[in-house]
């Protein structure tokens, strides 16, 4: 895996966690 590919992954996951819990944004 390339380092941007992981930082894209982190981004992503990042993400649906907000999605989840929008009260820690």
């Amino acid at each position: 895996m390339k380092a941007n590919d992981i930082a894209a992954l982190m981004v992503t996951e990042l993400n649906k966690a907000n999605a989840k819990f929008p009260q820690f944004n």
